[in-house]
């Protein structure tokens, strides 16, 4: 008989994934996104200078040298060396947003020849309209900056005395709220300075991200940064627990599976489809287990190594289905999301699978005789029917077996009351073991043993 088993994706509970890296939710099975709350960008610089993640262009410009050493941006040579982005989508957030940067300076104290400039978001080079910036002086002072769209200053604020150590990492995050009057610094999740209250106006003529030096480009920098991350929503207002991870990516690019907890028993693969939504190079890919081994189909059907290498499309399924079983056996599916490059990732709506399953050898049953006498508390014979009926409507037994609720009247023997009658043993019911036997005016809830017989009177409640 042919059927067709379908996962739909809307219940969690039915699937085994990492909720690190997967997702089921709303009809979909997806790579979990990775995106801190409120960020429009951010750079890890492990690898190289470009943004990591931002809704706008990702490759940095680097000028002077800038570079990445030890997994950090090396601007740590007291000379004038910077990388710039596109702002347009990556930090275009006018009235409040956040900037996080962790920061290694390479001076102890205050710096030395001209003032740190760590980072600017700015209309363009030389035009400091919509400016935010954050400006460690050679006086100590650590000082932030925000202008207005015609490039006047909504304020410039002397923080108070900063004097960090060489080699040391600081987390410093500007959150600024210039609609309301709400602008705090933070450095290693205290807050530094005062709340600044200027409020004014930015509009979105925002073009510049620059890491490492001025609006002009000329200011030479001795520092490296760790990590940036820029936000369109206020991150903190009050201290916080420092640290945090920024992510590689957006998804998770090892390929991580979600796997379909039910098993579906067959002796035919009749039909493997699939309905989702894939971008560029992302795949969704498939292995199948026979009993408790992996496979997938190169040339036959072969065990694989449970890796997204070994493991096939549903067309490629589909297109081999006849070879996959001519016996009866148990089947289960895990699924393969591959995002290619980390910024999208496939969607599973919907597996249907059409099989062929005439069922199997149903398994032994085993019974017990279960006797009494009825007797009257005179001696006398009782010659009422007593009934019995499972104490459920139905009950699995062992694997396969459905027991039904019949109530089954047994008749007293009329020479001595002797009443008996064979039942299913409990032991190997799954759950809702009891029955009920009525006797008289008495119901009485008992389990029936797994032996040959037994006295009404003997059973366990």
């Amino acid at each position: 008989m042919s059927f067709l088993f379908q996962a739909p994706f809307t219940d969690s509970n039915n699937y085994t994934f990492d909720p690190l890296l997967c997702e089921v939710t709303a009809g979909k099975g997806n790579l979990l996104d990775k995106i801190p709350t409120g960020a429009m960008s951010w750079a890890t610089y492990t690898t190289n200078i470009n943004l990591n993640y931002g809704c706008g262009v990702l490759t940095g410009t680097a000028v002077g040298g800038a570079a990445i050493l030890n997994e950090k941006l090396d601007l740590a040579h007291n000379d004038v060396r910077y990388v710039d982005y596109a702002a347009l989508n990556n930090a275009d957030s006018q009235q409040v947003g956040c900037i996080n940067l962790k920061i290694i300076p390479n001076y102890s104290g205050a710096p030395v020849g001209n003032n740190q400039i760590y980072i600017v978001i700015t209309k363009e080079t030389s035009d400091a309209s919509n400016l935010v910036a954050l400006n460690h002086k050679t006086t100590g002072q650590f000082s932030i900056l925000i202008n207005n769209s015609i490039g006047e200053s909504i304020f410039v604020a002397d923080l108070g005395e900063w004097l960090p150590t060489a080699g040391q990492k600081y987390e410093v995050e500007l959150n600024w709220d210039i609609t309301t009057g709400a602008t705090r610094l933070f450095i290693d999740k205290i807050q530094f300075g005062v709340t600044q209250t200027a409020t004014g106006t930015r509009d979105n003529s925002i073009g510049l991200l620059r890491v490492g030096s001025s609006v002009s480009g000329t200011y030479a920098s001795n520092f490296s940064i760790e990590d940036l991350i820029v936000y369109d929503t206020v991150q903190h207002t009050t201290d916080y627990t420092a640290g945090y991870t920024l992510p590689e990516t957006r998804y998770n690019t090892g390929n991580p599976t979600i796997e379909i907890d039910a098993s579906i028993k067959m002796e035919g693969l009749d039909s493997f489809t699939e309905t989702e939504s894939k971008t560029g190079s992302d795949e969704i890919k498939y292995i199948l287990k026979k009993g408790t081994v992996w496979y997938y189909y190169n040339s036959g059907w072969i065990v694989s190594d449970g890796t997204y290498a070994q493991s096939n499309t549903a067309a490629e399924i589909e297109t081999n289905k006849a070879t996959f079983t001519t016996v009866d056996i148990s089947v289960k599916v895990k699924i393969f999301l591959h995002s290619d490059d980390g910024s999208t990732t496939p969607y599973i709506d919907l597996l249907s699978i059409g099989y062929d399953f005439s069922g199997e050898t149903p398994d032994t049953i085993e019974t017990c005789v279960v006797w009494w006498y009825n007797k009257n508390t005179d001696n006398t014979i009782n010659s009422k029917s007593c009934y019995v009926e499972l104490a459920e409507d139905a009950v699995r037994y062992k694997d396969n077996i459905v027991l039904q609720k019949k109530k089954i009247e047994i008749k007293p023997d009329i020479n001595n009351g002797y009443s008996e009658i064979e039942l299913v043993e409990s032991e190997n019911m799954v759950k809702n073991k009891y029955y009920n036997f009525y006797i008289g005016n008495d119901i009485l809830k008992r389990k029936v043993p797994n032996v040959a017989d037994a006295s009404l009177w003997e059973l366990e409640l």
